[in-house]
């Protein structure tokens, strides 16, 4: 007997400037890139002014090298974010971080479609790390 196994249709973010919050922070470990093995985080960033058809909201990722340079991208959204991280850095201090990110829909070379995080500035604030159930207010 075989199995049919589809692949899962994940809701975008629509392009242009969200208002989030970085709910999560996760640990990849080591991926191969075009630059050779990195180890690398996934920052998840959970949408406020956007839900899916069941009322929650789109969450979207960025995966980034773990380095601290102020060249990498990790360094550039911890300057951004006025976080400075010395020798070492724990990522829970990102969550719970109010953020703006700028979407920009790429195709991947299978055709499908991605929502790319371009750009995070950054919101002054933090709010709780659990999920949210509801929309905020309009004083987000």
């Amino acid at each position: 007997m075989s199995t049919i196994i589809t692949r899962k249709v994940y809701d975008l973010l629509d392009p242009g400037l969200h208002n989030a919050v970085i709910s999560r922070v996760d640990d990849v470990g080591v991926k191969e890139t075009q630059y050779g093995p990195r180890d690398q985080v996934r920052i998840i960033f959970e949408s406020k002014d956007q839900v899916n058809k069941e009322g929650k909201p789109v969450d979207t990722q960025m995966t980034i090298n773990k380095s601290l340079d102020h060249r990498s991208r990790l360094g550039n959204l911890l300057s951004t974010l006025e976080i400075v991280p010395g020798d070492t850095f724990d990522s829970a201090e990102l969550v719970g971080r109010k953020v703006q990110i700028v979407i920009k829909h790429v195709v991947g070379r299978d055709g499908r479609k991605f929502a790319n995080v371009e750009n995070v500035l950054n919101l002054k604030g933090r709010v709780s790390p659990k999920p949210v159930q509801q929309l905020p207010d309009e004083n987000f």
